[in-house]
């Protein structure tokens, strides 16, 4: 498995040169406590136009797609982007949501039902808007999508067009135990860890790596990079 790469908000948008700092913005403030918030849309609104604003928000949008943040009861927060996961702790007075993970310092605003954060760099600012994400916490979609006990089997590569990784990852699978334990088997060689679900969203933790997948049905779809990643099979009994 490939070792974590994103660390914090500002390594991640630095990749692209475009974060020297977070401004909050107002709204009516609810508590982040125990609230998962994912990504909803990039807007430029300042200091840029046309189409130059444009190609700016589709960049933004693309970069922040699958990014979200998870905040639970202790001041703890967990932040999801591209697959992998970083962690930090936060504090929230009224509106105002600082955020801390390795040393650095996210201001963010709350409101009723999303995080506002203001990202600018050379006169050009944008807002990203994070929604509260459905209540389902414990409801999977659909029988299938429970991974407790199946097994998923290698199908194809989505996003990625490489005979070399098509042929690395043939006969590759993934097994989920029934009390939170996977192996994944890749050319003969296993590695094992352990996973959580959340309704569709599977996070899986092995030497301190830790992805993101998809289940849908009786497939499941393994993150590697934006837009890209391993789909797998349920293997029938």
């Amino acid at each position: 498995m490939q070792k974590r790469f994103v660390t914090t908000l500002l390594a991640l948008v630095a990749a692209i040169a475009c974060l020297v700092g977070l401004v909050a913005c107002g709204g009516n403030a609810e508590p982040v406590a125990g609230n998962t918030y994912v990504f909803e849309k990039a807007e430029i609104t300042k200091g840029a136009s046309g189409v130059v604003k444009e190609e700016s928000e589709k960049i933004l949008n693309q970069l922040y797609a699958e990014t979200s943040f998870s905040f639970d009861d202790e001041n703890n927060f967990t932040m999801t982007a591209m697959g992998f996961s970083n962690s930090g702790t936060y504090t929230q007075s009224g509106s105002k949501l600082t955020m801390t993970a390795d040393g650095e310092d996210q201001t963010a605003t709350v409101t009723s039902d999303s995080i506002k954060l203001t990202i600018t760099n050379n006169g050009v600012t944008a807002t990203l808007t994070y929604k509260l994400a459905q209540e389902e916490t414990g409801t999977i979609t659909s029988p299938s999508a429970n991974v407790a006990g199946k097994t998923y089997v290698f199908k194809e590569l989505a996003g990625i067009s490489s005979s070399e990784a098509e042929a690395v990852y043939e006969g590759a699978t993934i097994a989920f135990d029934n009390n939170g334990g996977f192996t994944m088997t890749v050319m003969g060689s296993s590695e094992s860890g352990t996973y959580t679900q959340n309704n569709a969203t599977l996070t899986m933790t092995a030497n301190d790596t830790t992805l993101t997948a998809t289940v849908s049905g009786d497939e499941l779809l393994l993150t590697v990079a934006d837009s890209a990643g391993i789909v797998f099979q349920l293997q029938e009994n």
